[in-house]
């Protein structure tokens, strides 16, 4: 999209936040192996090491975005 749109002045970011601690694996709906699928999403939502609150992540996309908007 940034190629095809920059001819019109139109910047384009691109956000792909990793793993985020939201709370969703109690309120998510789980197909084929639900035990197994529920605890992966459960222990990924809980271990701070490898994800992000999504305040963090909300904090970070809005950073890039007005970084973007500067440059």
């Amino acid at each position: 999209m940034h190629a095809e749109l920059a001819k019109y002045g139109i910047r384009v970011t691109t956000v792909c936040p990793w793993l985020m601690r939201t709370g969703s694996p109690r309120n998510a709906e789980f197909k084929g192996r639900h035990e197994l699928e529920y605890l992966w999403f459960s222990l990924s939502d809980s271990l701070p090491v490898v994800s992000f609150s999504a305040e963090t992540a909300a904090r970070r996309i809005i950073e890039a975005a007005a970084m973007a908007i500067r440059n």
